[in-house]
């Protein structure tokens, strides 16, 4: 169900993007994969920081949406002032076109993996409509290797060295989720008051019934 929800919004992007041009949408793309490669890269050491606040378990995903859109915002003010802001005729109007659609679709695929994994390191992975959503298969199968596969690509675009292993972020960043949440649930079995057994209560003797004579 997932799936499908990741390409309906791709669809929906793509559609979008019949208003735009090739080039306005190949920064966009560009610019969403740099800032979710670099949201995964910033998220682990900053959530140290926020350790003591209040809605721990919220944080890994309000950080990774947060310095996507961030990171986002500030590439794509930089493209638009400098690089896009005169791009009509650059491109055949057919390959312009077909090309944004196409950009527009992998723009929206690309986000909606990103929503999906943020909403799956929160505690709302829990929620029946979410469930319902998922469907029968591993919720986090459906979020987690999605999100591996775009980073180990940007990873290979980038040339990162491949000791560095950043396809593995996503999948640790999973794992500390369901470790702080099981913690917790610890936690909270411990601050439970035991209940102390009910004394027994000394059993009556029954009465001895009188005989019929």
């Amino acid at each position: 169900m997932i799936l499908i929800g990741n390409i309906a919004l791709a669809f929906i992007f793509g559609l979008i993007a019949l208003n735009t041009r090739l080039l306005q949408m190949l920064t966009a793309v560009f610019n969403l994969g740099l800032a979710i490669f670099l949201s995964m890269i910033f998220t682990p050491v900053l959530i140290k920081f926020f350790e003591e606040m209040d809605y721990k378990e919220y944080h890994d995903g309000l950080l990774i949406v947060l310095i996507t859109a961030i990171i986002f915002i500030v590439l794509q003010v930089l493209c638009v002032k400098f690089l896009t802001k005169n791009t009509k005729g650059a491109f055949p109007e057919v390959v312009d076109r077909f090309g944004s659609v196409l950009l527009g679709f992998l723009f929206g695929y690309m986000l909606s993996v990103l929503v999906f994994f943020a909403i799956v390191l929160t505690p709302l992975n829990k929620h029946e409509y979410v469930i319902t959503v998922a469907g029968s298969n591993d919720l986090t199968v459906q979020t987690v290797v999605p999100m591996e596969s775009m980073i180990d690509i940007i990873s290979k675009i980038t040339l990162q060295p491949e000791e560095l292993a950043h396809s593995e972020i996503p999948k640790t960043l999973m794992n500390n989720d369901e470790k702080e949440t099981e913690e917790k649930s610890g936690l909270e079995e411990e601050a439970k008051p035991e209940e102390k057994p009910k004394k027994a209560g000394k059993e009556k003797p029954a009465k001895a019934k009188p005989s019929a004579k």
